[in-house]
């Protein structure tokens, strides 16, 4: 069922957009900050900024400061 945008408040678009964000809790290689390392992204956060453990620690990356691996 689909339903506007105005009917759903913010924070409720934010859970639901998360729980289909795309490797969401997936160990994946990413290139940040020019170096090749592996993460887990952990959510979009209401700021926006994506939310990424690299290294054991959560970091809050642009989607511009970040690339996917194949």
């Amino acid at each position: 069922k689909y339903q506007k945008i105005s009917e759903i408040d913010y924070l409720s678009l934010l859970n639901l957009y998360n729980k289909r964000l795309y490797n969401r809790g997936v160990s994946s290689k990413y290139q940040y900050e020019g170096y090749d390392v592996e993460g887990k992204i952990i959510q979009v956060d209401i700021d926006g900024l994506l939310q990424i453990e690299i290294e054991g620690i959560i970091r809050k990356v642009d989607l511009k400061g970040i690339i996917y691996k194949l």
